[in-house]
């Protein structure tokens, strides 16, 4: 099992053992956490973190080979 999907079962451990301890019952998506607004959305949803490093990331490596 590489990183990433040590990682990503991680991630899921946690949501299921944070589920459990909350509500008391097996995971399922009754109570699954929303966004209401485009700024509690960075911080709740971590795809959005995801895609921003992505582009800075870009912008970085661009920048960097444009001075070459």
């Amino acid at each position: 099992m590489g990183s990433r999907q040590l990682l990503v079962a991680l991630f899921r451990g946690v949501l299921y053992v944070h589920h459990r301890l909350l509500y008391g019952r097996e995971f399922d998506d009754t109570n699954w956490l929303v966004a209401s607004d485009p700024i509690s959305a960075v911080i709740i949803e971590g795809h959005t973190a995801v895609a921003l490093f992505f582009v800075l990331s870009g912008f970085i490596f661009a920048s960097g080979l444009l001075d070459r």
